[in-house]
């Protein structure tokens, strides 16, 4: 096995991993909150593009089959899929700005389409030739752990650094945008790094075998028994693999209400765990065989996946992020085994099919993943959607208790219970038959007890069963707040205007500033006692550009945004509620002050929540010394004489007045 075929081979899958872990892990919820798409709607968009994606899969796959050229079969596909990806990329997240609600459902959904087409062109074709690449049973397991290794920094590109940069950048639309650019660039140059160094000859000189028809590509699936259940496990594994994925995002900020670098930290420790993961299963795949240690893999998953609906609320680090490194270690044995168990299964139908038929069988496995993936996407949007799930565009951040519920289960015990059910379809199969399906095994496999062989997964399984009803029936301290009916999630922190008399050197208001990594924060301020006010009174006197007075109806989102000049925000009725880049949330009460100061970084976000509109006045102040003090209150261009301020009469505790 040649070593930049080696290296190719994990090229490639960086490439894929990196498109899939961007789009699945930030564009339904760039849908939502940046677009103002309705939960039901984008979900809808998801799942189409993704059973169009799944229908074509075998066709390509028939495709890739039948095509000569003299870069081989399967390798021009490499760099064309790559390069309609990364077009593809940049067109979701860099949607034009003026569209109608309609016009952004159009973008959006032919915008998916063409993604899933070149991740289609793409990703059959790069599993396709992993089984040329070697068939020796140590080697092909070194060469998916290279697999894995590309996987996981795909991964770290897509689902760690993204989220990272994401908010770095602001994390608005336009950074947004940006991001998508910076990951296009990669994801062309891997598809063009993997064409190079997997060259003709390591792919096996397929292009003198003979065409494969339609007909054959079907008689190839149907022969194929091993195949079919791993087709069969990886549906079921897959659906709950994608509700877990979908809904950490939402678990992040509406339920934990993390900020997104918390998001990147539990994928960065989980990228981690998947590299660090690969010799351990290596040597276990040795021992037990590949398909005892895949399901070994996915009941660990399990455990992992219903451990999230522990994590409390209030105090969610570091729980969250050593559940990430924990699924990392589970993830990489599953990616580890789904590889393996293909290539063997390839083994399989090339030698009891009528032609070669790696890219049909390819086919077939990227389009039950896709499909499931549309499934999973559907059941979590309609989950939300039932339980009341509110957009951006449509109302504030607070979700109810039903959707806090919605959100945990769908991160937990749903997916934990697909896991325990995908591995009833790797039972062991009778003593022997193993080897004459073509599904090579270790010497020490081979010569195991067939009672031994069903007895393992048999109690693995009632294991995992046992303790995913045990968590099914308890109560999440994540949910503690909604564990009572109909009873809300607790609402943020309010700031409401004092109630006990300012102190006496000055008045003392919240302000809104940045921090040198650019995140804002909150603290407080004392305003400047006014100069030659009553001795007895507190007088904050400052100078002021203008003031606006705005009414905002409920619901009313602006995303993250930081001030052009300092300004004094005071809240006259109903309930603003402020995000800061810190990830906490605070809600400004009637007759509350804040001075918003974050004229750089990344800014805040403001919704109206409630059913209340929101009328604020925003008194903007001079950008250079905004807290300087003015001498006099009277007006300028006021003689003094004829200031009212300096004839008023102030009395502190005067006598009543006699009656007369």
């Amino acid at each position: 096995m040649k070593r930049k075929a080696l290296i190719g081979w994990g090229v490639g899958s960086f490439t894929s991993a990196a498109l899939v872990g961007a789009v699945g892990l930030l564009h339904l919820r760039f849908m939502t909150d940046s677009l103002g798409l309705a939960m039901g709607m984008a979900g809808l968009l998801v799942v189409a593009s993704k059973i169009y994606d799944a229908a074509i899969d075998p066709v390509v796959g028939v495709l890739a089959d039948r095509t000569r050229t003299r870069w081989g079969r399967h390798r021009p596909y490499l760099v064309g899929g790559a390069l309609l990806a990364a077009v593809s990329l940049v067109m979701l997240f860099n949607v034009p700005t003026g569209l109608s609600y309609t016009g952004l459902l159009v973008w959006s959904g032919a915008s998916l389409l063409i993604f899933s087409t070149a991740y289609t062109l793409y990703r059959i074709p790069y599993l396709a030739i992993g089984r040329a690449i070697t068939q020796d049973f140590h080697e092909r397991s070194r060469l998916m752990t290279f697999s894995v290794y590309g996987s996981s920094f795909g991964g770290l590109a897509a689902t760690a650094a993204a989220p990272w940069m994401l908010s770095l950048m602001g994390g608005d639309r336009a950074a947004h945008g940006l991001l998508a650019m910076v990951l296009a660039g990669l994801v062309a140059l891997g598809g063009i790094a993997t064409f190079l160094l997997i060259d003709a000859t390591s792919e096996g000189h397929a292009a003198t075998t003979p065409h494969i028809t339609f007909r054959q590509a079907a008689a190839a699936i149907a022969a194929n028994r091993p195949f079919r259940a791993l087709i069969a496990f990886k549906v079921t594994m897959f659906a709950g693999l994608t509700l877990h994925g979908a809904a950490l995002p939402f678990y992040t900020r509406h339920v934990l209400h993390a900020a997104d670098k918390s998001l990147g930290s539990i994928f960065l420790l989980q990228t981690l765990g998947m590299m660090a993961s690969q010799a351990g299963w290596v040597r276990i795949a040795g021992r037990i065989g590949r398909r005892q240690a895949l399901m070994l893999a996915a009941l660990a998953e399990a455990a992992a996946m219903c451990a999230w609906y522990l994590v409390p609320a209030g105090h969610p680090m570091p729980w969250a992020l050593v559940l990430g490194g924990v699924e990392g270690l589970c993830v990489g044995g599953l990616f580890f085994g789904l590889y393996t168990v293909l290539t063997d299964t390839m083994d399989h139908a090339r030698h009891h099919g009528p032609a070669s038929a790696e890219g049909v069988l390819a086919g077939v496995f990227v389009m039950v993943e896709k499909g499931t993936a549309a499934f999973g996407t559907w059941v979590f949007s309609a989950i939300l959607s039932a339980v009341g799930f509110v957009s951006a565009h449509d109302a504030g951040s607070v979700q109810s208790a039903g959707v806090v519920n919605g959100i945990v289960l769908s991160l937990s015990v749903l997916p934990a219970v697909a896991a325990v059910l995908a591995c009833l379809f790797l039972r062991a199969p009778a003593q022997g038959q193993a080897e004459t399906a073509g599904i090579p095994q270790p010497p020490a496999v081979v010569d195991q007890d067939a009672a031994l062989n069903t007895a393992l997964p048999t109690a693995m399984v009632a294991g995992a069963v046992a303790m995913v009803m045990t968590l099914a029936l308890s109560s999440s301290p994540a949910r503690a707040d909604a564990a009572r009916p109909g009873a809300p999630p607790s609402p943020p922190p309010a700031i409401s205007a004092p109630a006990t008399p300012v102190p006496a050197n000055g008045v003392t208001i919240p302000r809104i500033s940045a921090g040198v990594d650019g995140k804002s924060y909150l603290d407080t301020v004392t305003l400047p006692r006014a100069p030659g006010s009553d001795p007895l009174a507190i007088n904050a006197r400052l100078y002021t550009t203008d003031t606006e007075i705005g009414v905002s109806p409920p619901g009313t989102f602006i995303d993250w945004h930081r001030v052009s000049s300092p300004r004094l925000l005071i809240v006259l009725s109903g309930t603003l509620e402020v995000g800061l880049g810190d990830g906490s949330v605070h809600r400004l009460q009637p007759g509350t002050i804040v001075l918003a100061n974050d004229t750089v970084g990344q800014g805040h976000t403001s919704r109206s929540v409630g059913s209340v509109p929101v009328m604020a006045m925003t008194v903007r102040l001079p950008r250079e010394d905004p807290l300087r003090s003015r001498a006099s209150s009277c007006p300028d261009g006021v003689a003094p004489e004829q200031c009212v301020a300096n004839s008023l009469s102030i009395q502190h505790n005067p006598q009543p007045v006699p009656k007369p």
